[in-house]
């Protein structure tokens, strides 16, 4: 560490991990005081950076909550707000290959240089901060707070920022915001969020408070709908609602991703073409273009498609190779599956090999049972994130219920057994982890 040339400043970063492990540093110290399975509610405390996000909120703020799709949705709309010529920062998480990839400015990554400077900066005000034993200052607080330093500084006009698996205990929700995206919501998360779509969607509800405008709403069921109706009715906030303001139509898909068309209150697109794969995908499509269009106005349609072309979200039913057809995502719950299942359905194949690196802790059964009468070729595998765990146990697991599927632990050699077996499309599921790991690999050497 180095010192701080102006008062007030903390003593500063000499490289990235320093400046990392900084944000993790309030977490690990709190960490042997929390109970694993409490909820959200009793471990998180999003009012220790409250004081500091809201005051430095500016300009229009956009949060993207839901289960599924908050990255892309994300992407897609700072892809069209920069097809307007707004200047767009974005806020995600999790990364893949590195942690700068969380903050960006028009799809730009913050350099290095740049991250360490903000979080150095920011470092006096972050230890300033009291907190008691057990609390901590979250992580997406800390780089919520760095992320929006730098838009200021780049003077952006609009920041789209995603929420974490909540919004009631999340420190992002103190950020003014004009205008919410709510992607499907399902039951996921539960040890942190609650064992009912009720209590999920209640904490997710969240996005809609004071000062918020417009909420626009995925298809959801009926009874997360009802709940995120009757707060906006609270706060007097205006919903509008996927199949009522806003559709994707004409959905087909390609070995490069998807062509739909997409009707909004304003105007039709025709021709949309998006890298990415799955219905949800145009759907979130749809939402983002309806979101892009409150907020600027009519939107150039070729501008539009031409930006939207360029949307990157690796590891969301990803096309990583094509000979064979191999797919990467982020799946780790049963309620994900349907997704993968439906892309699965549409691809040309006769022989579909699945590689699963699900932790312990999560539904990596009910994931083995989703491809269990699709699969030909079954591997569970490992990667090398210390904090989840993996072992041949789940394969015997897996095995009493059925399910013929062996365990590899090496993600490179699951793959190598795969294609051995004559798979002509592979799909590689499993926690963020796996999709560094698979991307790294694929980087190093030039490819799978």
């Amino acid at each position: 560490m180095k010192t701080g040339e102006n008062p007030g400043e903390g003593e500063g970063f000499y490289s990235k991990q320093e400046a990392i492990d900084f944000i993790y540093e309030s977490y690990l110290k709190a960490k042997p005081y929390l109970n694993y399975m409490d909820l959200d509610a009793k471990k998180r405390n999003p009012n220790l950076t409250k004081n500091l996000l809201s005051h430095m909120a500016f300009g229009v703020n956009v949060l993207v909550t839901g289960s599924k799709g908050k990255g892309s949705v994300a992407h897609m709309l700072s892809r069209i707000l920069q097809s307007a010529g707004e200047k767009t920062g974005l806020f995600t998480s999790p990364h893949i290959l590195d942690f700068c990839e969380r903050i960006r400015v028009d799809e730009k990554i913050i350099p290095d240089e740049k991250f360490l400077e903000i979080a150095g900066r920011l470092e006096g005000q972050i230890r300033g901060i009291k907190t008691k034993q057990g609390e901590y200052i979250s992580p997406i607080g800390i780089t919520a707070a760095i992320a929006l330093s730098y838009f200021k500084e780049e003077n952006t006009k609009v920041n789209v920022l995603e929420c974490g698996k909540g919004v009631r205990y999340d420190d992002t929700k103190n950020i003014r915001h004009g205008y919410g995206a709510v992607t499907p919501v399902f039951l996921e998360h539960t040890r942190e969020l609650g064992t009912s779509i009720e209590k999920i969607a209640e904490d997710k509800s969240h996005i809609i408070g004071p000062g918020v405008r417009c909420i626009f709403l995925a298809r959801q069921q009926q009874e997360v709908f009802d709940i995120f109706s009757a707060r906006a009715k609270e706060f007097d906030v205006e919903l509008q609602q996927y199949g009522v303001d806003f559709i994707s139509e004409n959905v087909s898909f390609t070995r490069e991703g998807m062509e739909f068309d997409v009707v909004t209150r304003h105007q039709r697109y025709f021709g949309v073409k998006i890298p990415l794969l799955g219905f949800h995908q145009a759907q979130n499509c749809a939402l983002a273009l309806a979101l892009g269009e409150e907020i600027c106005g009519n939107l150039d349609e070729e501008k539009v498609k031409t930006f939207l072309e360029k949307t990157e979200y690796p590891g969301r039913m990803e096309i990583i190779d094509k000979n064979p057809l191999t797919l990467l995502d982020a799946c780790i719950n049963r309620q994900s599956a349907p997704v993968v299942k439906e892309v699965i359905a549409r691809m040309p194949h006769e022989n579909l090999g699945v590689i699963l690196a699900v932790p312990e802790d999560k539904d990596y059964l009910g994931v083995a049972s989703a491809f269990k009468s699709l699969a030909k070729t079954m591997v569970f595998t490992s990667t090398k994130n210390p904090h989840y765990r993996f072992s041949r146990q789940q394969a015997e697991r897996a095995g009493e219920q059925g399910l013929k599927v062996c365990y590899i632990e090496e993600a490179r050699e699951a793959l190598d057994y795969v294609k051995s077996k004559g798979a002509d499309m592979i799909c590689i599921l499993g926690t963020t982890s796996l999709i560094s790991e698979i991307k790294e690999d694929a980087s190093d050497t030039r490819g799978l």
